[in-house]
């Protein structure tokens, strides 16, 4: 697997469109927030574009699959009317580097939950796990995205 580690984070807040569907096209999403929000001046872009998953697709049919696309809520900023927001607590996050396809995400999520989760001794907390773009289109190709997912700990 890409590169593991186990990070200290601050409180974050996640303001987003909502998404429903197969986690592939989260892309469609991700394009109207930036057309309605990109110049926000309350949504962090210096920590990239994130989205929150909500369900699980091993269990959930894809059509009904409920994801938030946007980025960062400035401390002290309020998230646009049109937005909504999840909020992460501070604490301990499991945070995998993945680097290549998002089509490669799913087994990477695999193998957190599957592999390295149940053999570390750790525990997630009850909170959808994020992925934050450090390199995404058009900045890099597909081989060269770079995503980090977050899984909190307890």
């Amino acid at each position: 697997m890409d590169k593991m580690r186990i990070e200290s984070c601050g409180a974050a807040r996640i303001a987003g469109m909502v998404h429903q569907g197969p986690y592939l096209d989260i892309s469609r999403t991700f394009q109207k927030f930036l057309d309605a929000h990109g110049g926000d001046d309350g949504l962090d872009r210096s920590r990239g574009m994130v989205a929150v998953f909500f369900d699980d697709p091993k269990t959930t049919p894809a059509n009904d699959l409920r994801s938030l696309a946007g980025m960062f809520l400035l401390p002290d900023a309020t998230a646009p009317e049109s937005l909504e927001t999840c909020d992460f607590p501070a604490g301990r996050y499991a945070v995998l580097t993945h680097e290549g396809p998002y089509d490669g995400l799913a087994a990477v999520y695999e193998w957190l939950y599957g592999t390295w989760l149940p053999g570390s001794g750790e525990s997630a907390l009850p909170l959808p796990p994020f992925e934050r773009y450090l390199k995404t289109p058009p900045d890099a190709a597909p081989e060269g995205y770079v995503t980090e997912v977050y899984v909190a700990l307890s």
